[in-house]
């Protein structure tokens, strides 16, 4: 019973994995000039890795979930 429920869970992923993303008129517009002034802002202060803070707005900015 068990492969059975296996393939039935492999198959339902397999079909999600192949369904296109929205429409880009369907999306939330990004957040790109406010991203580009994270990276920028840690640049320029000789880091090349952002806070816990910095990644998590960044990642926001382009609708992307965190926790």
């Amino acid at each position: 019973m068990k492969v059975l429920s296996f393939i039935s869970t492999f198959y339902e992923n397999q079909r999600q994995l192949i369904q296109p993303p929205s429409p880009l008129s369907q999306q939330k517009e990004t957040d790109a000039e406010g991203a580009r002034l994270i990276v920028e802002s840690a640049l320029a202060w000789g880091r090349h890795t952002l806070t816990e803070v910095e990644a998590m707005t960044l990642l926001s900015a382009f609708e992307i979930p965190v926790a």
